[in-house]
């Protein structure tokens, strides 16, 4: 892009000193503008499911899609293999919540807040988390960091006893 914008403006200079016109000067303004606009709309093109958090665009959408037409790294199909591998896990009572952040192309960084089994003591919750990390990074290539919040259920008493 650069390369071509920098010719464009070298034969506007030169045709501006070979006529004496400014005229080759503006047109060669207007046509980088354009080939800016053209580039721009490319990036949006190719950064579309980024930019809105789509997930898949119908099928009869034309680009660089998957065959299921997904550019995304992680289909909801794999966000449920997610959810089940999570829920499989020993110690794992629920989830709370599951956050996939996309962070460049065939990356995600994958966030759980998970109920834990509350007769675990501290190192096995250590263990837990490490083990859910480890585990879903060799699940997917795709998965590159996985944050682990381990959260117990909260009890009535204990709830009342914050609240003072």
């Amino acid at each position: 892009m650069s390369v071509s914008g920098d010719v464009i403006a070298l034969a506007a200079l030169a045709l501006n000193q070979i006529t004496g016109s400014s005229i080759p000067q503006g047109v060669a303004a207007v046509v980088i503008g354009l080939v800016l606009i053209r580039v721009g709309l490319r990036l949006i093109k190719r950064s579309h499911d980024f930019l809105v958090g789509a997930w898949l665009l119908p099928s009869t959408a034309d680009g660089d899609r998957d065959d299921d037409g997904s550019t995304q790294p992680l289909t909801p199909d794999d966000e449920q293999r997610i959810r089940a591998f999570l829920l499989g896990y020993p110690g794992v009572t629920g989830i709370r919540e599951v956050l996939v952040t996309f962070t460049g192309p065939g990356r995600v960084w994958v966030t759980a807040r998970l109920d834990s089994d509350d007769e675990l003591t501290g190192a096995q919750v250590k263990a837990l988390v490490c083990g859910i990390e480890s585990g879903m990074k060799r699940e997917s290539d795709a998965v590159y960091r996985v944050d682990v919040v381990p959260v117990g259920r909260v009890s009535s008493s204990s709830r009342n006893t914050n609240d003072s």
